[in-house]
Parts: structure tokens; C-alpha cells; sequence
């Protein structure tokens, strides 16, 4: 049986004659697990407003939701630091707008993300972070919903 597996792959590109570092988490199949096949698409999680010169959004972390939709998840780490994500409804071809998760993020050191789909079909989102309220690195959480994200 012949099985298309989805890869994510977490890319810095930095190319000739521009300041700053394009991080894209590219979205590629593979027919066996450690092949890399065709790349179809990339989550951009660069800010739809990113500061070319911040180290944005990374690392991803994917999951496939019970509705067959993508959803990467990253730490944005560029003022203001926060949570985001994006959704994806044809398997990484393209993605929607950022979904800010959380933006109170005391400095770049944030992220990290994992994500799950409760039998409620709510996600939980869980991070590496840090507030003003409280500055010590903690692990995190928001829980949201996905079917609120056209």
C-alpha cells in the first residue's frame, strides 16, 4: 500500500542582497517517511505585517484537524511576540490569514507550539512563554476554536 505522507519542513532562507532571515514552513509529500518529494505549498509564518529585519514566526508545528483542514501553529518572535497560526483547507497549498493566539509576549524567546483537537473539536495550543505579569519562561496554553476561522 502506497501511503502519501504530508512533511513539514522548517526552512531559514536568506538570500543574497536582503537584511534579515525568510523563515517558511514548506509543505512537501513523500511516498516513504524520510523521502522528500514534491513541494506544493508554504506556510508562510512570516507576519502579514513582518518587520523584514525581526526573526519571525518559528518553529511550526502541524496537525491535521478532524474536518481534513491543516493547521500550523508557531511562536511569532517580532514585536508584539506572541502565538499565531494559520489554517489550511487543501493540504498546505495555501493558507488563511494569521490567527493571533496570544500577543502578550514578553520577549522573542517564545514558541515551541503543539496542538491538539479535543472530541469537542476545540484545539489546545501549548507554548514556551513569557509575560509581563509573568516573567518567568512557563509553558502555556489557549484553547480556541477553529470552526470560528473562515
Amino acid at each position: 500500500m502506497n501511503k502519501q505522507i504530508m512533511l513539514v519542513v522548517f526552512i531559514w532562507c536568506i538570500a543574497a542582497g536582503v537584511t534579515g532571515f525568510s523563515r517558511k514552513a514548506d509543505t512537501q509529500t513523500a511516498d516513504k517517511p524520510g523521502l522528500v518529494g514534491q513541494r506544493f505549498g508554504e506556510a508562510d509564518t512570516e507576519s502579514d505585517d513582518a518587520n523584514e529585519e525581526e526573526c519571525n514566526g518559528n518553529p511550526p508545528s502541524l496537525i491535521r484537524l478532524k474536518d481534513g483542514r491543516l493547521c500550523v501553529t508557531y511562536g511569532y518572535r517580532a514585536y508584539p511576540y506572541g502565538i499565531r497560526a494559520r489554517l489550511s483547507s487543501d493540504n498546505g497549498k495555501s493558507w488563511s490569514k494569521e490567527i493571533h493566539l496570544c500577543d502578550d509576549g514578553r520577549s522573542w524567546d517564545l514558541g515551541y507550539t503543539r496542538t491538539f483537537q479535543r472530541t469537542d473539536g476545540k484545539l489546545v495550543t501549548i507554548y514556551y512563554y513569557a509575560t509581563a505579569e509573568k516573567p518567568e519562561q512557563h509553558i502555556a496554553a489557549t484553547i480556541w476554536d477553529p470552526a470560528n476561522v473562515k
